[in-house]
Protein backbone atom coordinates (compact mmCIF):
# COMPACT_ATOMS: atom_id res chain seq x y z
CA UNK A 1 0.00 0.00 0.00
CA UNK A 2 1.25 3.64 -1.04
CA UNK A 3 1.54 6.32 1.76
CA UNK A 4 0.47 9.66 0.67
CA UNK A 5 1.28 12.37 3.05
CA UNK A 6 1.55 12.73 6.97
CA UNK A 7 -0.23 10.70 9.40
CA UNK A 8 -1.84 13.04 12.29
CA UNK A 9 1.09 11.93 15.06
CA UNK A 10 3.61 13.51 12.79
CA UNK A 11 1.38 16.78 12.02
CA UNK A 12 1.04 17.67 15.69
CA UNK A 13 4.65 16.70 15.83
CA UNK A 14 5.40 19.44 13.73
CA UNK A 15 2.98 21.81 14.77
CA UNK A 16 4.35 21.53 18.06
CA UNK A 17 7.74 21.87 17.57
CA UNK A 18 6.49 24.88 15.07
CA UNK A 19 5.14 26.62 18.07
CA UNK A 20 8.17 26.05 20.39
CA UNK A 21 10.51 28.00 18.04
CA UNK A 22 7.63 31.15 17.35
CA UNK A 23 7.64 31.17 21.38
CA UNK A 24 11.47 31.16 21.45
CA UNK A 25 12.39 33.38 18.69
CA UNK A 26 9.20 36.08 20.62
CA UNK A 27 10.67 36.00 23.61
CA UNK A 28 13.89 36.92 22.13
CA UNK A 29 12.68 39.47 20.11
CA UNK A 30 10.87 41.07 23.43
CA UNK A 31 13.96 41.33 25.29
CA UNK A 32 15.93 42.46 22.27
CA UNK A 33 13.37 45.45 22.37
CA UNK A 34 13.82 45.71 25.63
CA UNK A 35 17.58 46.09 26.30
CA UNK A 36 17.42 48.78 23.37
CA UNK A 37 14.80 50.76 25.56
CA UNK A 38 17.15 50.26 28.26
CA UNK A 39 20.16 51.33 26.37
CA UNK A 40 18.17 54.29 25.49
CA UNK A 41 16.98 55.78 28.64
CA UNK A 42 20.68 55.07 30.00
CA UNK A 43 22.23 57.44 27.06
CA UNK A 44 19.89 59.94 27.85
CA UNK A 45 20.95 60.16 31.38
CA UNK A 46 24.13 60.30 30.72
CA UNK A 47 23.76 62.47 28.02
CA UNK A 48 22.53 65.31 31.01
CA UNK A 49 24.74 64.13 32.97
CA UNK A 50 27.43 65.06 31.34
CA UNK A 51 26.52 68.63 30.69
CA UNK A 52 26.12 69.06 34.33
CA UNK A 53 29.57 68.17 34.27
CA UNK A 54 30.69 70.34 31.56
CA UNK A 55 28.68 72.96 33.01
CA UNK A 56 30.94 72.68 35.77
CA UNK A 57 33.96 72.43 33.91
CA UNK A 58 33.55 75.78 31.84
CA UNK A 59 31.92 77.99 34.81
CA UNK A 60 33.32 81.29 34.86
CA UNK A 61 31.96 81.84 38.41
CA UNK A 62 33.76 80.85 40.54
CA UNK A 63 31.45 80.99 43.55
CA UNK A 64 30.24 77.83 41.53
CA UNK A 65 33.45 76.41 41.01
CA UNK A 66 34.29 76.34 44.97
CA UNK A 67 31.10 75.31 46.21
CA UNK A 68 31.07 72.16 43.66
CA UNK A 69 34.50 70.58 45.07
CA UNK A 70 32.44 68.33 47.54
CA UNK A 71 29.32 67.94 46.46
CA UNK A 72 26.39 69.81 44.75
CA UNK A 73 23.72 69.82 42.32
CA UNK A 74 22.95 71.31 39.06
CA UNK A 75 19.33 71.87 37.62
CA UNK A 76 18.69 70.47 34.36
CA UNK A 77 17.04 74.02 33.74
CA UNK A 78 20.26 75.78 34.16
CA UNK A 79 21.71 73.38 31.66
CA UNK A 80 18.98 74.40 28.99
CA UNK A 81 19.31 78.11 29.96
CA UNK A 82 23.45 77.80 29.37
CA UNK A 83 22.66 75.44 25.64
CA UNK A 84 24.38 72.81 26.62
CA UNK A 85 21.29 70.64 26.01
CA UNK A 86 17.94 70.91 24.37
CA UNK A 87 14.55 71.99 25.96
CA UNK A 88 13.26 69.30 23.90
CA UNK A 89 15.13 66.40 24.46
CA UNK A 90 13.30 63.64 25.03
CA UNK A 91 13.21 61.07 27.95
CA UNK A 92 12.57 57.84 26.27
CA UNK A 93 10.80 56.47 29.24
CA UNK A 94 8.15 58.73 29.21
CA UNK A 95 8.35 59.84 25.59
CA UNK A 96 7.95 63.63 26.37
CA UNK A 97 10.42 66.70 26.69
CA UNK A 98 12.98 66.48 29.61
CA UNK A 99 11.06 67.77 33.18
CA UNK A 100 13.67 70.71 33.82
CA UNK A 101 12.95 70.48 37.37
CA UNK A 102 15.43 67.56 37.69
CA UNK A 103 19.00 67.96 39.41
CA UNK A 104 22.52 66.35 38.41
CA UNK A 105 24.48 65.41 41.34
CA UNK A 106 28.25 66.27 40.95
CA UNK A 107 30.34 64.73 43.44
CA UNK A 108 34.04 64.48 43.83
CA UNK A 109 36.28 61.12 44.87
CA UNK A 110 39.36 60.96 47.21
CA UNK A 111 41.41 61.22 43.78
CA UNK A 112 39.53 64.22 42.33
CA UNK A 113 37.40 62.16 39.76
CA UNK A 114 34.05 64.02 38.97
CA UNK A 115 31.14 62.11 38.42
CA UNK A 116 27.73 62.82 37.66
CA UNK A 117 24.66 61.64 38.12
CA UNK A 118 20.90 62.44 36.85
CA UNK A 119 18.74 62.14 39.57
CA UNK A 120 15.25 60.64 38.98
CA UNK A 121 13.03 60.37 41.72
CA UNK A 122 11.48 56.86 42.56
CA UNK A 123 14.69 55.21 40.75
Amino acid sequence: MKRNGFTLIELIAAIAIMVVISVIVTVNLSNISKNNETKRYNEFKQQVADAACVYIDLSQNRTIKSSCYSNCTVNVGTLVTEGLITSDLINPKTEEAIDQTLNVSVTWNNEGVKTCTLIIPGE
